[in-house]
């Protein structure tokens, strides 16, 4: 038995909303140029490794 048209129209509307909103909060900087303006800077002597 097939969906309802509606429930369709919506699901498809939903998925397309969550996919604008998605793109609009993530945006990560793609060149080095653009990393280093991001970030907090840490010293190097307080690297540490990753876990």
């Amino acid at each position: 038995m097939g969906r309802n048209p509606v429930i369709q129209v919506l699901l498809i509307a939903h998925l397309l909303l969550s996919i604008f909103l998605n793109k609009m909060v993530i945006s990560l900087p793609r060149s080095s140029k653009e990393q280093s303006t991001v970030g907090t800077y840490v010293p190097r002597d307080q690297l540490q490794p990753a876990a």
